[in-house]
């Protein structure tokens, strides 16, 4: 594995802090919200954090980890589109999301009509990535991100989905272009677990609708070389990261950082966060070790 500078960012709900070894880039340090307060912490940890209530739309039945983490989370950019003409989305962060017509269906396959309400979420730095809880690992290895996206579409409040055969078509700035990317989808397994799978591999958990996502690579010739990055041909709304695999096969066995006990599962998330590349990688609590 090479040896990369190591910064540790510690989120609690006892203290919202950054330790460091070394300095770093200014757009990967974060400043909490003023609205983020300390919360008085406990010693206790939870064995099965999935069984904890978390079916309110409030923050009832939330941990004090994931309250402070909802407060921190990058909002997303809202807009609409016509179902059946379709048409572009900018956002001004220079994301663009292109919908073809008729592209919106329900969950039960009929073909929506009107207004489609669209979401869209792109992060590319590693404080983006702490900050909304998204680690860049899949099944245990190391990930190397180009940017990852997040889309929703919904109308009147209600999911829809992708209809077959069509995909939108996403496009945002990374002037570190690497042709050595491939796509990952974003999946949940279980509350508190955030995993990326290689498409074929996802195809099996989160279905797309016929097609597969395609990435490319675009350059603007006539401006600076700087303006250039990925275009993803999305099959399903949802996550989905540009990314490839870093040289490791399974790095958390290979960190340990101890905590105050007053810092535990419930209230404590801990990332490693790798200086020269674009890499985060969450920590397991143990209150064993």
């Amino acid at each position: 594995m090479k040896k990369y500078l190591l910064i540790f960012w510690i989120l609690s709900a006892l203290v919202v802090g950054v330790g460091t070894q070394g300095c770093v880039k200014d757009e990967d340090i974060f400043i909490p919200k003023d609205t983020v307060k300390t919360v008085v912490g406990d010693t206790s940890w939870n064995q099965d954090l999935s069984k904890i209530n978390n079916t309110s739309t409030t923050t009832t039945g939330l941990l004090n980890i994931e309250k402070i983490a909802n407060d921190l989370q990058t909002p997303t950019f809202t807009s609409e589109v016509n179902a059946e003409n379709g048409g572009y989305i900018s956002t001004p962060d220079n994301v663009t999301v292109n919908f073809p017509a008729n592209s919106c269906v329900t969950l039960a396959g009929r073909a929506c009509t009107g207004k489609i309400d669209v979401e869209i979420l792109v992060l590319r730095k590693k404080g983006d990535l702490v900050l909304n809880n998204v680690p860049t690992t899949s099944l245990d290895r190391q990930l190397i991100s180009g940017g990852v996206v997040y889309v929703r579409g919904s109308q009147n409040g209600q999911e829809v989905r992708l209809a077959r055969e069509k995909k939108l078509t996403v496009r945002f700035k990374n002037p570190d272009q690497d042709r050595s990317m491939q796509l990952f989808v974003g999946i949940f397994d279980g509350r508190f677990k955030f995993d990326w799978l290689p498409i074929r591999t996802a195809v099996v958990v989160a279905t797309g609708n016929g097609t597969t996502p395609t990435l490319g690579f675009w350059a603007d010739t006539t401006q600076n070389r700087e303006n250039k990055g990925y275009e993803i041909g999305l099959d399903r709304f949802g996550w989905i990261n540009c990314d490839k695999f870093g040289d490791s096969t399974n790095l958390t066995p290979n960190f340990r950082i101890a905590l105050p006990d007053t810092f535990t599962n419930q209230n404590t998330s801990v990332f490693v966060v790798f200086k020269d590349i674009n890499s985060v990688v969450r920590l397991e609590g143990n209150p064993q070790i």
